[in-house]
């Protein structure tokens, strides 16, 4: 069931609830890009019903956009890259349906393979990476031509 914003959801600060310290740095980073901008920005915080609260890592109001921060950096492994890249896939498909007509996001500290790119592309998810020097670049399903993969299976 989506909810206009308000209803269950509302908007808070960046940082009035701590979050993740291995995204921290990443999340001050582009906090910092958005306000050098003038982009308002936020973290939604949703109410569920049973009174737990879930929060994303921030919100973008002006552009519906809900963004979850992953730092891969430090991940050696492909394994764990996929595995955090999915943790991410999930929270945002949560937090979406609370929202009418959210855009959604991660926000990467480095760039990732074609493999996850078109995971992420695949459910309509966009890409914002740290370029370094206090730049980010946004890429979005809909600035690429999407294939589907030729290793799904046929019955």
């Amino acid at each position: 069931m989506h909810l206009p914003l308000g209803a269950n959801a509302e908007i808070i600060g960046v940082f009035d609830k701590p979050h993740s310290r291995t995204e921290v740095d990443l999340i001050t980073r582009y906090d910092r890009f958005c306000r050098a901008s003038r982009v308002p920005i936020g973290r939604l915080s949703i109410r569920r019903s049973e009174g737990r609260v879930l929060l994303s890592d921030i919100y973008l109001p002006d552009r519906r956009l809900i963004i979850e921060a992953k730092n891969l950096g430090d991940l050696a492994e492909s394994y764990r890259v996929r595995q955090n890249i999915k943790t991410a896939l999930a929270q945002l498909l949560d937090y979406a349906r609370f929202i009418d007509d959210p855009k959604l996001a991660v926000l990467l500290d480095t760039d990732v393979n074609d493999d996850i790119r078109s995971l992420l592309y695949y459910y309509g998810i966009g890409i914002i990476t740290d370029a370094g020097y206090g730049i980010f670049e946004e890429s979005w399903p809909d600035q690429v031509s999407m294939q589907q993969p030729d290793n799904r299976l046929s019955y």
